[in-house]
């Protein structure tokens, strides 16, 4: 079970609009250490962080609405490795880790390498595993088979399209969509797609992050059409949250970007919502809290981030 300590910056730095720090941890030594600086975050949010509980590289943060928990990709190693050694993560929504090795690759017939972006559709998880997408049961974690695309090398994540297919993002240049009857197809391929990471789905539509082009971008039925780009951004994931804001990580200067929702379909503001987290993984929403979920690769740390005003 986890312990928290919480410092309350209201407290000593009271002409800030910062909110309480909190630090979750394993009863096993965990907590944070001091080694790495905490990250700043914007004003009018609470962080959470979630530490030394045997997380090994997270890739990716999903919250299964039905159960109420969250599910985090381990890769385990080299990114594209096909060393059997991936596994999922089962925590409640407090950082209480509930199965560290809920799924997990070379045991009862699990097949896991490079586990990185999940979606879930139905009763079934499905997770981008390097060239094939593997399917699990959502409850039991059960493994239901894969679904590998014809060229696929690098896949990053995935998004269910409403009334429409399951979208997976192939970083080597590639958008593939699977059906239900477990049938992979196409959607685009080239360079200008700006080796792809993260997708994500919203009544707007599906949208795109870009690694190189420094965009996200929105999918049409046979392009990208731009959305917003940033000067210098190396994108590697992208959440939608309820009211259509849009949050997403940028390698390149180690932040985490907001942009504010607006009407008419065109963007609003951009902020700086995290500030110093090294190598940001593929974040995740919680439309319950509406809390934002952020992987760290290279420091084995989840962050949560409740976004408890309209903006920043």
């Amino acid at each position: 079970m986890a312990s928290k300590k919480a410092l309350d910056i209201r407290t000593l730095l009271s002409s800030m609009a910062f909110l309480a720090v909190l630090s979750l941890s394993a009863c096993d030594g965990g907590g944070y250490g001091g080694d790495d600086p905490d990250p700043a975050i914007s004003p009018g949010h609470q962080l959470d962080e979630v530490e030394n509980v045997g997380f090994q590289t997270p890739a990716s943060v999903l919250h299964d609405e039905a159960t109420d928990v969250y599910l985090v990709s381990n890769i385990n190693g080299g990114a594209l490795d096909r060393d059997g050694n991936g596994f999922i993560s089962r925590m409640d929504p407090y950082g209480r880790l509930m199965g560290l090795r809920w799924i997990e690759g070379g045991k009862d017939g699990v097949e896991l390498n490079g586990p990185k972006g999940m979606a879930i559709l139905g009763d079934t998880l499905f997770v981008a595993d390097i060239d094939c997408v593997r399917l699990f049961n959502r409850r039991s974690g059960d493994p239901m088979g894969s679904v590998c695309p014809e060229g696929a090398v690098n896949l990053h994540d995935l998004a269910v399209k409403r009334r429409g297919p399951l979208y997976v993002t192939d970083r080597a240049g590639a958008i593939y969509a699977i059906e239900g009857d477990g049938t992979s197809s196409e959607v685009l391929r080239g360079d200008t797609l700006g080796e792809p990471t993260g997708i994500a789905s919203s009544v707007r539509g599906v949208f795109v992050a870009g690694f190189q082009n420094r965009s996200i971008s929105q999918l049409w039925p046979e392009d990208l059409k731009p959305f917003v780009r940033g000067r210098n951004w190396k994108l590697t994931g992208v959440a939608i949250t309820e009211d259509g804001s849009f949050v997403f990580p940028n390698w390149a200067d180690s932040t985490v970007l907001y942009i504010q929702a607006s009407k008419g379909g065109s963007r609003g503001n951009i902020f700086t919502l995290l500030q110093g987290i090294p190598n940001p993984g593929d974040i995740g929403y919680d439309g319950r809290r509406d809390r934002i979920l952020v992987p760290v690769l290279d420091q084995n740390r989840v962050f949560f981030v409740d976004l408890w005003s309209s903006t920043p």
